[in-house]
């Protein structure tokens, strides 16, 4: 019974990074961002979508590892603003997704 009543809530937010604290970055430079779940599952999907948008930017998976780093190549004015990733994960065979993790922001100097 408890396997059931978990996989049927959301999967828990994962945690995001950037590899430039900063946030700043030049025109053209590529931003790379982490997202980590705080489990590990079999099959995990990250993706990275600008906030406010439902259009993923990139995503990396199936994997089994529990983290991915995750590229915006070539950045332009365009990709300035907030970014939010989030993950989804084969459970005894069915797709679950998790909750959007906090912002990161980027923007361009």
């Amino acid at each position: 019974m408890r396997f059931l009543s978990v996989c049927a809530e959301t999967l828990q937010k994962p945690s995001i990074t950037q590899l430039r604290e900063s946030g700043q970055y030049l025109e053209g430079q590529s931003a790379v961002i982490g997202c980590t779940a705080p489990s590990v599952y079999s099959g995990i999907t990250f993706s990275l979508r600008k906030l406010g948008s439902q259009d993923v930017v990139v995503s990396l998976g199936p994997t089994s590892n529990s983290s991915g780093l995750l590229t915006i190549p070539r950045l332009g004015a365009q990709d300035q603003g907030s970014y939010i990733c989030s993950y989804w994960a084969l459970v005894s065979g069915r797709s679950y997704s998790s909750e959007n993790s906090d912002p990161v922001n980027i923007t361009l100097a």
